[in-house]
C-alpha cells in the first residue's frame, strides 16, 4: 500500500529513479560520481547560483576541455541572477550558451565512461528549485540517455541561437 492506504502505482523500472527533493543537489552528486566525463548538457530556462559549495569547481574539474552546452533563456539585465549565472558558467566553465526566449524544457545530461546519467522533469537549475516541490526522473540507462541527448541536440538546440 502507498500513501494513505492507496494502492501503489506500477513498479518503476530499475533503470529509473524518481527524484522529489533538492534535485539540483542530486545533479551535483551525480556529476561528482561520474568518471571520465565526455560532455555535460544542461537545458534549463532559468539558472542561478545554487547555494551548493564547490558546484562550479566540480564542473570545471569534470569538464576539462570537454563539451559543455547550455540551452536557456536569453540573459537580460532585468533578471540579474540569471544573467550572472549564465556569464559565470560561460567564463569559468567555458560553457557554450544557446538561447530561446520561450524555452521551458528542463533536462540535464552527463555523458561519461562510468556514471553517466540524465535527469529530466520540472526543476530549473536554480537555488529556488532546491526547496520547491519538484519531480524528475533520473536514469543511468545508456539507450535512454542517448535518446535524450538526441532530443537535446537535434530538436531543442536547433530552436536556440548561439549566445556570444
Amino acid at each position: 500500500m502507498g500513501l494513505r492506504g492507496l494502492p501503489r502505482g506500477p513498479k518503476v523500472d530499475e533503470k529509473f529513479k524518481i527524484l522529489l527533493y533538492d534535485i539540483p543537489y542530486k545533479l551535483y552528486e551525480g556529476i561528482s560520481l561520474a568518471r571520465n566525463v565526455f560532455g555535460v548538457y544542461f537545458c534549463s530556462p532559468w539558472l542561478s547560483e545554487l547555494g551548493i559549495r564547490g558546484f562550479i569547481s566540480l564542473l570545471r574539474s569534470k569538464i576539462k576541455n570537454r563539451p559543455f552546452e547550455i540551452l536557456t533563456r536569453p540573459p537580460t539585465d532585468d533578471i540579474p541572477w540569471h544573467r550572472d549565472m549564465v556569464n559565470m558558467l560561460r567564463h569559468q566553465c567555458n560553457a557554450k550558451i544557446y538561447c530561446n526566449p520561450v524555452l521551458h524544457a528542463k533536462m540535464y545530461i552527463v555523458i561519461a565512461q562510468s556514471g553517466g546519467f540524465a535527469i529530466f522533469g520540472s526543476p530549473n537549475l536554480t537555488k529556488t528549485a532546491r526547496s520547491n516541490i519538484e519531480v524528475a526522473l533520473m536514469t543511468y540507462d545508456k539507450s535512454f540517455i542517448d535518446s535524450l541527448f538526441n532530443i537535446f541536440q537535434v530538436h531543442l538546440k536547433r530552436l536556440c541561437k548561439y549566445w556570444r
